[in-house]
């Protein structure tokens, strides 16, 4: 590649493991590399980005089956996959986007002369990742059980949050892995967070370490709230009237007798604006442990797990059709700037209805 051409023709990726090496390759690795070719990703895994006159020299591998080179309109497809997080199918890394402008940084640091050829490829490939996670990607929904529950809860900036949970089973003095993730999602990443977390059990030792063990995790993962422990038979009365959303991540079997009071206490509650979602419990474990017609659990503002479990089955084939529009989306963008044409939102308009 000249240094007046950036034709997407020129381009070449080689995508091999580092294990793959041979020595005549380290050499032409010590000759090349951040000076006349970068690398966009450098772990066990390598993705190396030139021109094809630059690779031309390239020695031959050893041979491993993920070893793949790529050259032109496929070349730059590969590279807007790894842009996008796509480093291998069915898998999301979001920090490979930053690893890829990494190693374009170091060549234009040590070797700007040799950078500028890929100037406008690379441009490419940052406007059309933009507009590819603007009007694709964004269509992805959350599919993870604690995610869900915020959803179907009507999760709300400066809310009240009760957390009704359990402690792990194998790690004393930690909150189960559900609970923590549920207390943890609702900071919504610091632009949707609650205002107040409330943790409660029927145990009061149960409860403060809970409450302890969610304080840990939010400090070590800077989660700016402040979880308070709540007694759960003098205040739950008052605290389903208070509370904007509850979930309970307490097993139903284990605590029937507390179970049944939480929901006894939910069902006569006056407020009919608020909702509780039971991450851990079926509707059919549940009913076993209250005295309710059907008619008052149908309508008394409650989810259980299998409903969760339903969105979670329903988004995932949403998601699935998102995705394989995605990869639609980067052969398409590929194609346009094999063929010198800009791409834009317009351009996706005929990709896979849901």
């Amino acid at each position: 590649m000249s240094s007046d051409t950036t034709h997407i023709k020129d381009l070449y990726v080689a995508d091999f493991r580092d294990a793959s090496h041979t020595p005549e390759s380290q050499k032409w690795k010590v000759r090349n590399l951040s000076n006349k070719v970068f690398r966009a990703e450098a772990c066990a895994r390598q993705i190396w980005v030139g021109s094809k006159e630059r690779f031309a020299d390239f020695p031959e591998l050893e041979y491993d089956p993920r070893n793949q080179m790529f050259e032109g309109e496929e070349g730059y497809a590969q590279l807007l996959r790894y842009v996008l997080g796509l480093v291998n199918e069915g898998e999301y890394d979001p920090a490979a986007e930053k690893r890829f402008f990494d190693g374009w940084s170091a060549i234009n640091r040590t070797c700007p002369q040799y950078a500028a050829p890929y100037n406008m490829i690379v441009a490419n490939i940052v406007a059309d990742a933009e507009m590819i996670k603007k009007n694709v990607f964004s269509q992805m929904l959350p599919d993870r059980p604690w995610m869900i529950a915020r959803d179907i809860a009507g999760h709300k900036r400066g809310s009240t949050a009760l957390v009704i949970g359990e402690m792990d089973k194998k790690a004393e003095g930690r909150a189960s892995a559900l609970t923590e993730r549920m207390s943890g999602t609702l900071y919504g990443r610091g632009v949707n967070a609650v205002d107040r977390v409330l943790i409660s059990h029927p145990d009061e030792e149960t409860r403060n370490v809970l409450n302890k063990s969610i304080f840990d995790m939010f400090d070590k993962k800077d989660i700016i709230l402040i979880p308070e422990p709540v007694d759960f038979y003098s205040r739950l009365p008052e605290l389903v009237e208070r509370a904007d959303q509850v979930y309970v991540t307490m097993d139903c079997n284990e605590n029937p007798s507390d179970y049944a009071y939480l929901m006894t206490c939910w069902m006569k509650r006056s407020r009919l604006d608020n909702t509780l979602v039971d991450l851990k419990n079926d509707l059919n474990d549940a009913k076993h442990h209250m005295s309710l017609s059907s008619k008052a659990i149908r309508n008394g503002g409650v989810y259980w797990a299998d409903t969760v479990q339903d969105e979670k089955d329903l988004r995932i084939k949403h998601n699935q059709v998102v995705m394989h529009n995605v990869y639609e989306a980067i052969d398409l963008c590929a194609q346009m700037r094999a063929q010198d044409q800009k791409p834009n939102a317009h351009s996706f308009d005929n990709l896979s209805p849901e």
